[in-house]
């Protein structure tokens, strides 16, 4: 018997396996999240809301099967989280036959997971059958481990080219400065936390990186900003040629794990040389 036909005799007993519950307790909201992989090998995403206000905690597995491999025996079991219509990993479970399971943004684990406000889409990775359920608390406050900025968080910004900018660039979106020679991006905290991670998918001039700085600074509790990295002559996934045909340097995509997770009230991005500023999908992880 094929995968298909297999995959087909597993859907009407997950499917209702797979239904979202919704109850109330004494420590808040208790809800599951479910998905699955259908039988055309169609992944079929499950959703988790949290409300303004809200955090989503106290994440437990109920099960996680790899199902029916479209090709081939799978090793693994593994599921991800991302913040709903980008590419932004909030979380990530990875798990290979008998080693303990690989989970990130580190230190973050299911267990001490904390999603702020926002919707997150629910991924489960394998074959057809392949399925996922889990179980989470929705409650108010709690620090935010992975899943970006919380709704009371503010960004501000030296200027902004309306035309070129999409969304809020601390939530996937993308930023394009209005002015040549300098420019700063920040996020301000609504309240201190702490930073144990930096991630930038796209940064720097569109001109020449011959000058160029990228500097990284979080804001200690008392006021003072501290530099957490400098960059030099390079711009993070930016590759030639520039405007104009120029050449210039480039690393990939920017990613700056703190050794000691620092406690910080905002985070700023400065940039410093020729041409306009660019900057897309920045994340500061707590």
């Amino acid at each position: 018997m094929n995968a298909s036909k297999n995959a087909q005799r597993c859907l009407p007993g997950l499917i209702i396996l797979l239904l979202v519950i919704w109850t109330a307790s004494a420590s808040g909201q208790q809800a599951q999240v479910s998905a699955f992989i259908d039988a055309n090998n169609v992944p079929q995403p499950g959703t988790i809301t949290v409300p303004a206000g809200s955090t989503a905690a106290g994440f437990q597995m109920i099960f996680l099967h790899t199902g029916i491999p479209a090709s081939g025996p799978l090793d693994h079991d593994s599921f991800y989280i991302y913040l709903l219509g980008t590419t932004t990993v909030a979380y990530s479970y990875y798990k290979q036959n008998n080693q303990p399971p690989v989970q990130a943004p580190a230190p973050v684990t299911l267990a001490t997971l904390v999603l702020g406000p926002g919707q997150y889409s629910v991924y489960v990775s394998g074959g057809p059958a392949s399925s996922l359920l889990l179980a989470y608390n929705l409650g108010s406050g709690g620090s935010v481990a992975g899943g970006g900025p919380m709704s009371s968080d503010k960004s501000n910004m030296s200027s902004r080219y309306e035309p070129n900018c999409v969304g809020d660039v601390f939530q996937g979106g993308r930023w394009n400065g209005s002015e040549n020679g300098s420019a700063w991006l920040e996020l301000d905290f609504a309240s201190p936390r702490s930073v144990s991670e930096i991630r930038i998918k796209m940064a720097g001039t569109d001109v020449t990186t011959k000058g160029a700085r990228i500097v990284l600074k979080l804001q200690t509790p008392d006021g003072q900003w501290v530099t957490v990295d400098d960059l030099q002559n390079t711009n993070i996934n930016i590759f030639t040629p520039l405007t104009g045909g120029a050449t210039g340097n480039s690393i990939p995509s920017y990613r700056k794990i703190l050794t000691t997770p620092m406690t910080a009230q905002a985070f700023r991005i400065e940039f410093t040389g020729n041409g306009w500023f660019v900057a897309e999908d920045i994340q500061v992880v707590f």
